[in-house]
């Protein structure tokens, strides 16, 4: 509590202002935005080689009053030593790694937002090409004192090229007077890429 006393010349003078306030702790008020990452169906190359990676990104978000931290040694992770995702690297503002030194920390002030990326490339041989792969990213983050360990869950799975024919069967009728027969069409999709 304080009070702001102001001193004039007119009636009533001094004038005094009572003024109060209450502190509030550092609230630890982050959200992760997608909770889990999806990758789906991604179509597999042929060759193997020509397999691209597909990349998904989820973000934290501080809507706390106080700026969190995340140190090298919170730092993104996958949970599994997995040979289909990867945690893509990132330097600068924005990205929720630490850049070396090790001693570094990201900083994400209040209404501050930073991303992870990750990466999945499926596996080149069957059966584990068409296998559901699944893992997690694992960060730790700190706010005051207090450090949060935060997973998100990863999946993602290959899938087939595939060309499927939609008209099953095509007759040719016997032409009466002109030399051939009137065109017919066959329609055929590609649900691959």
């Amino acid at each position: 509590t304080a009070s702001f006393t102001v001193t004039d010349n007119g009636p009533g003078s001094p004038r005094t202002l009572n003024l109060t306030g209450t502190g509030e702790p550092a609230v630890n008020k982050i959200s992760v935005s997608p909770n889990n990452l999806d990758f789906g169906g991604v179509v597999l190359l042929s060759p193997p080689a020509s397999q691209t990676k597909t990349l998904a990104t989820f973000y934290l978000t501080n809507a706390g009053i106080t700026p969190a931290t995340i140190s090298a040694a919170g730092a993104p992770a996958l949970t599994t030593a997995s040979t289909v995702f990867a945690i893509v690297t990132g330097t600068g503002a924005g990205t929720c790694t630490p850049v070396a030194p090790a001693t570094s920390v990201t900083v994400l002030p209040q209404g501050g937002t930073c991303s992870v990326v990750v990466s999945f490339t499926p596996p080149s041989t069957a059966p584990a090409s068409t296998t559901e792969q699944s893992d997690s990213v694992t960060l730790t983050y700190t706010v005051g004192t207090t450090s949060t360990p935060v997973t998100v869950p990863i999946t993602g799975i290959g899938v087939n090229q595939a060309v499927v024919a939609f008209t099953t069967s095509t007759t040719f009728t016997e032409p009466v007077s002109a030399p051939t027969s009137a065109a017919q069409t066959v329609t055929l999709t590609n649900s691959g890429t």
